[in-house]
C-alpha cells in the first residue's frame, strides 16, 4: 500500500498507507511509543490528532486505523503518553491498532472494498 494523502477541512495530510480506488477507503499510519526518550513524541501525537480531526471533519465515516506500538514500560511518562493517545484517537473515531487487532483490521477494511466492487 502506498503512501498517500487524504483531505482535509483545510489542507491534505499525508498517511503512511491509503487504500483508494477514486475515493480514499481506508487509511492508515503508524506510531512508536517504543523508545525510551522519543523526542518531540507528544508534539507528534498532538499533531496527528489535529489532523486526523481535520480529515474526519471532511470524511466522518473514512475508516482510519493508527497502529501504535506501546512503550516497553507503561508506567513511564510515555506509558502516560501512550494511554492518553489511545483515548484521545478513539474518541475523534479513529481506530488505534495493536499487534494483535492490526490483521484483523486489515482483513476488515479489506473485505469491505471487495463487496463494493
Amino acid at each position: 500500500m502506498p503512501r498517500g494523502e487524504v483531505e482535509g477541512k483545510n489542507k491534505l495530510h499525508t498517511f503512511d498507507a491509503v487504500v483508494r480506488n477514486g475515493i480514499p477507503h481506508f487509511a492508515v499510519d503508524a506510531l512508536s511509543f517504543e523508545l525510551p526518550k522519543a523526542t518531540n513524541l507528544d508534539l507528534l501525537v498532538y499533531s496527528k490528532a489535529w489532523e486526523l480531526g481535520d480529515v474526519l471533519e471532511v470524511n466522518p465515516s473514512l475508516p482510519i486505523g493508527i497502529f501504535a506500538l506501546p512503550p516497553v514500560d507503561r508506567s513511564s511518562s510515555i506509558g502516560t503518553l501512550y494511554n492518553e493517545t489511545v483515548r484521545t484517537y478513539r474518541s475523534i473515531g479513529v481506530d488505534v491498532l495493536t499487534d494483535q487487532t492490526f490483521t484483523e483490521w486489515s482483513e476488515r477494511m479489506a473485505a469491505t472494498i471487495s463487496l463494493e466492487q
